[in-house]
């Protein structure tokens, strides 16, 4: 039998996953849990998938309220 030379290792394609979502306030509890699973489902396949992820968590929330504002979203989608 013969043994086929090593592949050399290709560049992943880059792929983006934004979360968005409150990360102060009464919500903060809620959305940690929603960031651990995002984080721990990337870490669980990440050698399985074919591409590189790259994951941003950011808040969407008022420094001033604690809660969702459509303003700081508008401002995060610009």
């Amino acid at each position: 039998t013969s043994v086929a030379a090593p592949a050399l290792a290709q560049p992943k394609e880059k792929v983006k996953i934004v979360s968005c979502l409150p990360r102060t306030g009464s919500a903060k509890g809620q959305t940690d849990q929603i960031v651990n699973a995002i984080k721990m489902a990337i870490a669980d396949f990440k050698q399985a998938l074919p591409f590189e992820v790259a994951f941003f968590d950011l808040d969407d929330s008022s420094a001033r309220t604690g809660t969702w504002d459509a303003a700081t979203e508008a401002d995060i989608a610009e």
